[in-house]
């Protein structure tokens, strides 16, 4: 299983990205886990733009209740605490490890950690920890900005965290592949991820 860890992008930089992602896999179709929203409106928001992304490709929705064993697995962004409680009451962790390869962006990739770290914003009053999935061994920063970097300096002292600049990706397969700047933050200290 391959996971494009992603914090936030354009459609024309998504699509490429993806493109190259998904000619990996022999099975074309997608399965859009887009329950990170309650609100109706957004929800159908976030499904056309991932119908444009996706054109291509067959699509299904885990909001429409419709699987089809697919090669692909997007997770979307949002709020991650209601994807997370989502995906647990529709049962979706083994849909998530029977792919071939596994999308994410934001909320989506911070789902996928074994420690979801919520650091403190306009919709989250302080920094917090919440169990994720535990697909993924290490702890991510989305929309990372050295705004947060007390705190995940603090945070790193006990785990060791990857901070990800909107434009940039981590591939992982095992091993760790940087698709633009990601910052490591560990021991307490910060640098850049090569």
């Amino acid at each position: 299983m391959k996971f494009y860890l992603g914090s936030g992008s354009s459609i024309d930089k998504l699509k490429k990205l993806y493109k190259k992602a998904i000619s990996k896999t022999k099975n074309k179709s997608v399965y859009i886990i887009d329950l990170a929203t309650d609100n109706l409106e957004k929800q159908n928001k976030t499904q056309r733009k991932l119908t444009e992304i996706f054109d291509k490709f067959e699509i299904n929705f885990a909001s429409q209740d419709k699987y089809n064993n697919q090669g692909i697995v997007f997770l979307v962004w949002g709020d991650t605490e209601l994807l997370l409680k989502n995906i647990k009451k529709k049962k979706l962790l083994p849909v998530i490890k029977k792919a071939d390869v596994v999308l994410s962006l934001s909320a989506g990739t911070l789902a996928l950690c074994k420690e979801t770290i919520l650091t403190k914003d306009e919709d989250i009053p302080e920094t917090k920890i919440v169990k994720g999935l535990g697909l993924i061994h290490f702890a991510i920063e989305v929309h990372y900005t050295e705004a947060v970097d007390k705190d995940l300096i603090e945070l790193s002292k006990k785990r060791d965290i990857f901070a990800i600049p909107d434009d940039s990706t981590i591939v992982y397969d095992g091993k760790i592949k940087c698709l633009g700047k990601v910052y490591k933050f560990s021991k307490g200290k910060k640098n850049i991820y090569i």
